[in-house]
């Protein structure tokens, strides 16, 4: 077992740092995107508030663990740390109980894709910003 593999899951106090932070290492990932969101980068708050799916697609390297966070207005997900394997997506079923906050019409939200690597926790390149409507 990898030193990542035995990284406990982050603290909501740890992700406000690495998006507050600006010296804190970005690294080069694939595009993460919300399924139920449409093409004009929308999604309906209704939907959003009943659980979605958040995917990684795939990447040719491995980048070990990693999770998911919602940034715009406040923390709206608990995180879940998943395991990545090069070659496939990662995929992230947000369920309504994971759901910490409320989306409404006018949020307007990018996923952000957090790697913990031995060098410690890693931004990811974020999606497209999202408008609940």
């Amino acid at each position: 077992m990898s030193k990542r593999d035995k990284q406990a899951e982050p603290t909501a106090s740890e992700i406000n740092i690495i998006f507050n932070t600006r010296d804190s290492k970005d690294i080069e990932t694939s595009v993460p995107y919300i399924k139920q969101a449409s093409i004009n980068h929308t999604l309906e708050a209704s939907v959003a508030n009943s659980g979605f799916t958040i995917v990684l697609p795939q990447m040719d390297s491995d980048l070990g663990s990693l999770f998911f966070t919602i940034g715009g207005r406040a923390a709206y997900i608990s995180a879940v740390v998943y395991p990545h394997t090069a070659g496939k997506e990662t995929v992230d079923q947000i369920s309504r109980d994971r759901i910490c906050e409320a989306f409404v019409a006018g949020d307007k939200i990018r996923v952000f894709v957090f790697v913990l690597s031995d060098n410690g926790l890693e931004r990811g390149t974020p999606s497209e910003e999202i408008t609940i409507i």
